[in-house]
């Protein structure tokens, strides 16, 4: 349902999204031993539902926790806001080879992987200094993150993008990061021109 949030709001008529303490939804954020859905739990679940929903434009959500979902909603503004104040450095086609996929050929074989990495930062001490030690390092942020594509094997390109925004976020400076992960020999039967994943990531003090 959240997947097709966007197109059933963009027909037009006002949407109202009602997930509010819904235990599948507490279940999906859980490991499978981490016990029944208390209603704390529930109450985390609606609100991680209500900023997806937000951020796909719904009129709006029904919810019984209204204080912590509030909260939930003003860090997602908050986070926006922040991306759209800070100065963006952006690498694009880092490129390394490495051996991420789910069939044992992709395991096997390899094949090249490309990474676009936007670090969103406070550039106006460097600009001042003209220091490089005043602002995130890209050519070290580069570095690391062909390390990890030529790293430890992982199934997904979603977790190799999330590997990449985690080490990324480790850099002095960095506030928050978009990493997007090319694939384009994935293993798919018809003619296409590549595969992306994007991972948006900011530091949890943000």
């Amino acid at each position: 349902m959240l997947r097709g949030l966007p197109a059933l709001v963009g027909l037009g008529p006002r949407v109202l999204v009602g997930t509010s303490r819904k235990r599948f939804l507490a279940d999906l954020l859980e490991e499978d031993d981490a016990g029944p859905a208390t209603e704390q739990r529930r109450d985390l679940a609606t609100a991680v539902a209500s900023v997806l929903a937000a951020q796909a434009g719904v009129w709006g959500v029904r919810v019984h926790d209204v204080a912590g979902t509030r909260d939930a909603l003003a860090r997602r503004e908050g986070v926006e806001r922040m991306m759209g104040e800070l100065d963006e450095i952006t690498l694009r086609g880092l490129r390394a080879f490495g051996y991420h996929g789910v069939y044992p050929h992709e395991r096997r074989e390899g094949q090249v992987f490309v990474v676009d990495l936007t670090l969103f930062v406070d550039t106006r001490a460097a600009a001042a200094s003209d220091d490089v030690a005043d602002t995130a390092h890209y050519g070290d942020v580069a570095v690391a993150a062909t390390e990890i594509i030529a790293g430890e094997p992982v199934n997904l390109i979603e977790t190799l993008g999330a590997r990449i925004a985690e080490r990324a976020l480790s850099f002095t400076g960095v506030r928050a990061v978009a990493v997007t992960v090319h694939k384009p020999d994935a293993p798919i039967t018809v003619p296409f021109e590549d595969v992306t994943v994007t991972i948006r990531r900011e530091r949890e003090s943000a």
